[in-house]
Parts: C-alpha cells; sequence; structure tokens
C-alpha cells in the first residue's frame, strides 16, 4: 500500500467499499504546472540532476476528492508553497518533504 496518504484518504482507503477509488485522489504535492515553471525560469543552467530533484522533492500524495476542493476553495489549487497547500489536511506518518531530498542539488 502507498503510505503517502491523508488522515482521511487512508480512512477511504480502508472502508472496505469495493470502489474507494472514485473518493480519493492521487495528485503532484507540488504542481505540474510550478515544476515546469522552475524548469523554465533555471533553463539557462538546469541539469538533469536538478531536473530530477525538482521532481522528487516533494513526492506525490493520495488525498479525498473533499480534501482537493477545500484546498482549491482556499486558492491553493496551483498556488501556495506544498507545506502552505496542505496546511489544512491532516498527514501523519510522513512528510511532504522526499526523504531523498534533504539537500539541494545545485
Amino acid at each position: 500500500m502507498y503510505h503517502r496518504a491523508s488522515d482521511a484518504a487512508k480512512q477511504v482507503r480502508a472502508s472496505g467499499d469495493k470502489n474507494w477509488k472514485k473518493d480519493v485522489t492521487f495528485e503532484h504535492v507540488r504542481p505540474l504546472s510550478k515544476m515546469y515553471q522552475m524548469f523554465l525560469d533555471e533553463r539557462e543552467t538546469l541539469t538533469l540532476e536538478r531536473a530530477a530533484f525538482i521532481i522528487g522533492e516533494y513526492p506525490p500524495i493520495l488525498i479525498t476528492m473533499q480534501e482537493e476542493l477545500r484546498m482549491a476553495k482556499l486558492g491553493f489549487k496551483t498556488e501556495g508553497t506544498p507545506e502552505q497547500r496542505y496546511r489544512e489536511i491532516p498527514i501523519s506518518g510522513f512528510s511532504l518533504h522526499s526523504d531523498g531530498a534533504s539537500h539541494e542539488l545545485g
């Protein structure tokens, strides 16, 4: 089982409902549009290692559709830092930040 899930998504998954997947979404903690913008901003100096770091720094997470809608209503559909975007979503057992991305490659 994928461990990077919000507390509510874990409950939905464990509910026994055979259609539980309709109630959750697997999403990038840092939106793809933000990653693409980072690539463009750094295009003069972007290395393969830096690109891999940007992609892997915040691995995807499983959240409920309700949590995603609440995040969007707060203005965090694509805006804000990962920490700002997920502040209102209870998450336990892991960090939004990748364990393997503890230092920035440049």
